[in-house]
């Protein structure tokens, strides 16, 4: 999956699936998270995995009555180091830091594997040394716990509610700073000054036996919906002389489509670079209530005469310009 949209995907919330957590998939977030910098490349975590009903219900005592939620989560991560495992520093406590580099890829690859995990803090950590033998000379840094993310409804009210907050972020203008600790980060994400959309033609042939669209279909929108743009902004009589290869899609599916939907696919540039540039699409309801389906394209443009990545036309960029977005 796509970095970016990893981002975006990932969240802490508390409600699981009792889904057991293939050991594939422990050894791909663990192998992550083992493959992270550290200083001196001392990689200082430990990890304790927890996927069995036992031994999940050990840890209870360990764990403020707050977070007992995670109980049902099918596995738990104990992460414990101590400062000898890492570089030595009077100034810097590099065991912490680098554990939590080690924590933070173990986060997103499991969001790459399609899971969610969430990061605790309310714990004892010499009871929980004390339950699994943890020898007495570490810290147990975090408790994590991992699994596919579940229906909200079957959390109990006060913890329901910590669930329905909405996922905010300080502007990067109060935490950064260039050049000079008196001057904020003044760059800011400008949003296309328009999008291109257009209907989405549900056929006959789209629908599966279970009766919606099938998914292998939304590609296809996509597919018409960069047709159509390349047709309205630029002439159909000139699509053929953009000369561009796709070099990467994703999508992530959100919600299925049926016969009597009315979808648009909504879709705008951004991320040009020197030979390539992105198109990201959102497949939502006539009245934009209703996301069905978001993704994006790398396209890269080619010169097959020379066999090459060709410089991206100043034509493309000035006539996608209000499509485009931008950071001013």
């Amino acid at each position: 999956m796509e970095f970016m949209r990893i981002k975006e995907l990932r969240e802490s919330k508390r409600a699981f699936r009792p889904d057991k957590v293939s050991r594939e998939k422990i050894y791909k977030i663990l192998d992550a998270a083992r493959w992270s910098p550290s200083a001196a490349n001392m990689q200082p975590a430990r990890f304790l995995v927890l996927d069995t009903e036992e031994t999940i219900q050990k840890i209870k005592p360990g764990l403020a009555e707050g977070n007992y939620w995670a109980l049902k989560a099918p596995v738990i991560i104990v992460v414990f180091s101590k400062p000898e495992l890492d570089y030595q520093s009077e100034r810097i406590r590099y065991y912490t830091f680098d554990t939590g580099q080690a924590v933070m890829s173990l986060i997103y690859a499991a969001v790459d594997n399609g899971l969610m995990a969430h990061p605790m803090a309310g714990f004892s950590g010499e009871k929980i040394k004390e339950i699994f033998g943890i020898p007495p000379d570490m810290d147990v840094i975090v408790v994590i716990a991992l699994g596919y993310k579940g229906n909200i409804d079957e959390l109990d009210e006060a913890t329901r509610k910590k669930d329905m907050k909405e996922r905010i972020r300080k502007p990067l203008s109060e935490i950064a700073y260039f050049n000079d600790i008196g001057k904020p980060f003044a760059v800011e994400k400008r949003e296309p000054g328009r999008y291109f959309e257009t209907p989405v033609d549900i056929r006959f042939n789209d629908i599966d036996l279970i009766g919606h669209v099938n998914n292998a279909t939304f590609l296809t929108y996509f597919e018409e919906a960069r047709w159509k743009f390349f047709a309205e902004v630029f002439g159909r009589e000139n699509i053929t002389k953009l000369n561009f290869i796709i070099a990467s899609i994703n999508i992530d599916y959100v919600n299925p489509i049926f016969p009597l939907d009315e979808p648009l696919v909504r879709m705008w540039v951004s991320d040009i670079g020197r030979t390539s540039f992105r198109f990201n699409y959102r497949i939502v309801s006539k009245d934009g209530s209703k996301l069905f389906a978001s993704g994006s394209s790398v396209q890269v443009f080619y010169d097959y005469s020379e066999n090459r990545p060709m410089k991206v036309p100043e034509e493309f960029i000035s006539k996608s310009a209000p499509y485009i977005e931008q950071y001013v």
